[in-house]
């Protein structure tokens, strides 16, 4: 339950301010890289930089414009698990498989979800939407995720929840009283 700090995590990324790529690039690329540099009296990691983040927003140009806005704003975060969770949310095509087992795993444990209770069966719903992931909580518990998805962990390891009203008495104190607020909802609502 290690919470995200420096150094590397279950997904391979860290949080120093730049990361370290290492790239091969054609001879002629690299001469024209470094005229670019001299000319703008800027180290050549900074102008190679510079013009990644000009094509990739050029990239995202060609989206519609709500969309540009949702893949090149909202998907950062500098948290690693937030970024893991609006990718899956918002282009969840890009996740490769150990990402898509990560994922459903998550999409699946209701600790990690506001939701309600249904009238009729008293079975605990979420609606698999940013507004409803609770984003601290996941940052508490993702090196676990990451772990139960690449097979280093048990899935019995992950986190429970009461998956019913009947066995909200069975849980600590505080999760007890956040799970006895949630509402009572009759029906379903999209999207669980």
């Amino acid at each position: 339950m290690a919470k995200e700090a420096g150094g590397k995590r279950g997904g391979g990324s860290s949080l120093q301010r730049t990361d370290v790529v290492t790239v091969r690039l054609d001879p002629k690329i690299n001469y024209f890289a470094d005229l670019a540099a001299r000319r703008q009296r800027r180290t050549k990691s900074s102008v190679i930089e510079w013009y990644l983040e000009q094509a990739l927003q050029a990239l995202f140009e060609e989206f519609p414009e709500e969309e540009q806005r949702d893949l090149w704003n909202d998907l950062w975060s500098p948290f690693e698990s937030d970024r893991f969770a609006k990718l899956a949310l918002y282009s969840p095509e890009l996740l490769n498989f150990e990402e898509q087992v990560r994922w459903q795993l998550i999409a699946e444990n209701g600790l990690l979800w506001s939701g309600w209770y249904g009238e009729r069966d008293g079975v605990y719903r979420w609606s698999r939407v940013e507004e409803s992931l609770r984003l601290a909580r996941l940052r508490d518990y993702f090196d676990l995720f990451c772990r139960v998805a690449k097979g280093e962990e048990s899935s019995d390891q992950l986190p429970k929840w009461p998956k019913t009203r009947a066995e909200i008495s069975q849980f600590p104190d505080a999760l007890r009283h956040e799970y006895e607020a949630a509402p009572v909802l009759a029906g379903l609502i999209a999207g669980v």
